[in-house]
C-alpha cells in the first residue's frame, strides 16, 4: 500500500486481484485529509480485496439474512419438501426480530450482549402486558431459533 496527498486529501494505491488469479494496482481517494484515518482506509481496502467474501458479509443486514430464510422455507414448501406452516412459522418470527433490533441492523453486530438485550425487552413486553401474556420464554425461544436459522 502507498499513500500519496493530493490537494490535503490522501489516495492510496492498492492490489485488487481479479476473477482470473492476477492483480491489478488501483489508486483510490480515501477521503482523508489525515495520514493515520488515511492508512486505516488502505488497511481495510487491502483486507476487503485480499478476502472478498469477509468485505460482502460485513455489510450484510438482519432483513437479507432473514428474507434469504423466509424464501428458502417458502421453495421448499413449493417443492414438497417442507410444509406451508413452517414456511409461515419463520416469517412470522422474523418480524419480532426486525421490529427489536431493525431490519438495517448489520449481522456482524450481532454479539451475545445484543441478544440479551433482545432477550430483556421481549421479556419487559411480557411484564407489560401480564394480562394477555403474548411473549413467553417459549415464544422468545423460538424467535432465536429463527435468527440462529437465518445466520446459518
Amino acid at each position: 500500500m502507498r499513500l500519496h496527498r493530493r490537494e490535503g486529501v490522501y489516495y492510496a494505491a492498492i492490489y485488487e486481484h481479479q476473477a482470473d488469479g492476477s492483480k491489478r494496482r488501483v489508486r483510490r481517494s480515501t477521503g482523508c485529509t489525515d495520514k493515520a484515518a488515511a492508512e486505516a482506509v488502505a488497511r481495510r481496502w487491502e483486507r476487503d480485496a485480499s478476502d472478498p467474501t469477509l468485505a460482502r458479509t460485513r455489510d450484510v443486514t438482519l432483513e437479507n439474512v432473514l428474507s434469504l430464510l423466509v424464501a428458502h422455507r417458502q421453495e421448499q414448501a413449493t417443492a414438497g419438501a417442507g410444509s406451508e406452516d413452517t414456511a409461515d412459522f419463520y416469517a412470522a418470527k422474523s418480524g419480532a426480530l426486525l421490529r427489536e433490533l431493525g431490519p438495517g441492523y448489520l449481522v456482524a453486530q450481532l454479539d451475545a450482549a445484543v441478544i440479551d438485550r433482545f432477550i430483556s425487552t421481549r421479556r419487559a413486553q411480557w411484564a407489560d402486558d401480564a394480562r394477555t401474556r403474548h411473549v413467553s420464554d417459549h415464544t422468545i425461544t423460538k424467535e432465536l431459533t429463527t435468527l440462529r436459522a437465518a445466520l446459518k
